[in-house]
């Protein structure tokens, strides 16, 4: 019995000695929880910068300036029955030039009727082609001035590249030495080249556009006027 009592107080101690190390114990088991850091936020997703689309411009089309028509080569063959080909010249026009024998000319034009308008000029045509009218000298053996007209219609051109139906705007630009020698009417223009070898050449515009061209001594005459 004297052994059992004895334990009871060394239970006792053991007892209180556990207790004591527990309480020594929390404050270290709640500094460390202090002492850990709290978990930091996630930090924000950048934002996509959106990419600028990219618009394609797309450059305007160029306009392609409409080349003059070709001016006839003076020194090429020319076809006699085609008016088209033939060059206008101080010299004439195509094959009939100034100071050709009369009648006998007529034969460098086949293909045009004569007809007889008055004393001293001749007026040949052709379906389709521009009219020339011949000017002869006063015993009539002689072609004196030249004058070719029409319309929408097959004609000859200056090396320049001017015939019938050129405006007046292609015909200044054209041939840069012209001079106004008339003004019949309002809407009627003549101009003529500088006198060389005797003869210029002259162009009658109407509505500003190339109606009559001539090739003589100065301007040309009304026919039968």
């Amino acid at each position: 019995m004297a052994r059992t009592r004895a334990s009871v107080p060394g239970l006792v101690a053991v007892a209180l000695t556990a207790l004591l190390l527990t309480s020594c114990s929390s404050p270290s088991a709640q500094g460390a929880d202090a002492s850990t850091p709290a978990s930091a936020s996630p930090s924000p997703s950048p934002t996509p910068t959106p990419t600028p689309t990219s618009t394609s411009t797309s450059e305007p089309t160029p306009t392609a300036t409409p080349e003059p028509a070709p001016a006839p080569d003076a020194s090429a063959p020319f076809d006699a029955s085609d008016i088209s080909t033939w060059t206008i010249s101080r010299a004439g026009i195509g094959p009939i030039e100034r100071g050709a024998a009369y009648p006998e000319v007529l034969g460098a034009a086949p293909g045009y009727e004569k007809v007889d308008w008055c004393s001293g000029v001749v007026r040949l045509e052709q379906s389709g082609s521009a009219t020339l009218v011949l000017h002869l000298s006063g015993d009539g053996l002689t072609v004196e001035t030249i004058t070719v007209s029409g319309q929408d219609v097959a004609g000859p051109m200056t090396p320049e590249g001017i015939g019938l139906g050129s405006s007046t705007e292609e015909l200044l630009a054209a041939h840069t030495d012209l001079s106004l020698s008339s003004r019949p009417t309002p809407e009627t223009w003549t101009y003529a080249t500088p006198v060389e070898d005797a003869a210029n050449v002259s162009f009658r515009t109407f509505e500003d556009e190339v109606r009559v061209i001539g090739v003589g001594a100065g301007i040309p005459k009304e026919p039968c006027a």
